[in-house]
């Protein structure tokens, strides 16, 4: 048995990230057996392993973070559409007549208004794809008009 804490010693090595002369000043060990110690127990490749497991686990959050924020959005955008199209067909249907210019420009200039904007709203959840790939800056703009649309 080893008159210091080898295994506290050791997870201050590999999670805490101390250095050799930090723990060698804390501990009062020898370089020399830290060395032993961190040679038999394979404490660099551990330590390794855990920075990759912690970097991963960071990661993932950030990206179920960013999913979430972008599905919640989605999800308004679709409420939105779903919402807009409907009081304009039915001021459409009762009038004959549509009061919001940008909706009438925008239907005018597009064939499929709706299949146009659920088009946007697929490429935007990633469940559909233009036959050219799509810059960032493009579906930046898409994302714009679809919000102008909908805020019109």
């Amino acid at each position: 048995m080893s008159k210091y804490p080898i295994d506290l010693i050791e997870a201050d090595f590999v999670q805490k990230r101390m250095t050799f002369e930090e723990i060698t000043n804390r501990y009062g060990i020898t370089t020399s057996t830290l060395t032993y110690h961190s040679r038999k127990r394979d404490w660099h490749n551990k330590r390794k392993m855990f920075r990759e497991k912690i970097t991963s686990k960071i990661v993932n959050k950030q990206v179920n973070q960013e999913a979430k924020e972008q599905f919640n959005v989605i999800n308004e955008l679709e409420k939105l559409r779903n919402l807009k199209l409907q009081a304009e067909i039915q001021v459409f249907l009762n009038t004959g007549k549509c009061k919001s210019k940008e909706v009438m420009h925008y239907i005018n200039k597009s064939k499929d208004p709706v299949g146009e904007l659920t088009k946007i709203i697929e490429l935007l959840k990633g469940n559909a794809t233009d036959r050219v790939e799509v810059s960032k800056k493009e579906k930046q703009a898409r994302y714009e008009r679809l919000r102008e649309f909908m805020v019109n």
